[in-house]
């Protein structure tokens, strides 16, 4: 188990994917680390991925889609969210809304929030992005 991260302690964090392989890691981390964690899921069986946390007041679950400009902006701007891990999965063809749409809400809340994402599209995605963005690798 690794050592409390008191950088985390009462800080919000904005996840998507969290019921995934590795957005659940993620999740549990941050809730041991005392972050208040904002999730949004996409369906009632990932709300479910939640249900312990939830119970116990250390997750707020928002239920939306990452390519609803709205609702992600409204959880950023309700939850005065510090920092963001985008680990929802990429749509299998075409460009990844759901990406581009999460960097947009983020830039008008607040340009300067960090951004971690699973899988950039492309190089080019992290050079150009409207904020502070950083890929996870594993």
């Amino acid at each position: 188990m690794p050592q409390a991260d008191d950088r985390w302690r009462g800080r919000r964090v904005l996840i998507t994917g969290g019921a995934g392989f590795f957005g659940r890691a993620v999740v549990e981390l941050l809730v041991e680390f005392g972050a208040e964690v904002v999730g949004l899921v996409r369906s009632r069986t990932s709300a479910a991925a939640f249900a312990r946390h939830q119970l116990a007041g250390k997750i707020h679950i928002i239920h939306g889609r990452t390519e609803d400009l709205f609702r992600v902006h409204s959880a950023l701007a309700v939850h005065d969210v510090q920092a963001v891990f985008h680990f929802a999965a990429a749509e299998p063809i075409g460009q990844d809304r759901g990406t581009t749409t999460l960097l947009e809400a983020v830039r008008r809340f607040n340009p300067r929030l960090p951004v971690v994402v699973a899988q950039p599209a492309d190089a080019a995605s992290i050079i150009l992005s409207p904020v502070p963005l950083g890929a996870a690798r594993f």
